[in-house]
């Protein structure tokens, strides 16, 4: 599962479908769920949550588990939506990924590995 922030929004959809495209028949596919390009989720989670719960909402729609990465992109590595995302995600036991520009951008303990 992965989230960014509008700038990154290309980048986010390119790597879902990497990541789910057909593979031969023994080889496990990943679950990769893209919580940036669905305007209907957006707007629905916008308007009825708000903006900082964009993406932590579709996490827990798709049940995000203890199996479950995480990646964030995240220019500033500080925005709200993002840190919300990572606050689920760390409550349900998935593993968390922050891509950042900022290199001072910790999430208070929310990332386990910073890029």
């Amino acid at each position: 599962m992965k989230n960014g922030s509008s700038e990154n929004i290309p980048m986010n959809i390119h790597f879902t479908d990497d990541k789910s495209k057909p593979l031969p028949e023994d080889i496990q596919r990943l679950r990769a769920i893209d919580l940036c390009s669905s305007g209907a989720s957006l707007t629905a989670n916008l308007n009825d949550f708000g903006k900082e719960y964009v993406f932590s909402q579709q996490l827990i729609c798709n049940r995000i588990c203890k199996e479950d990465v995480l990646f964030g992109f995240s220019g500033s590595g500080t925005s709200g939506n993002i840190r919300m995302a990572f606050e689920v995600a760390k409550r349900h036991g998935a593993k968390t990924i922050l891509v950042t520009r900022n290199k001072k951008a910790s999430l208070d303990g929310l990332v386990d590995l910073g890029l």
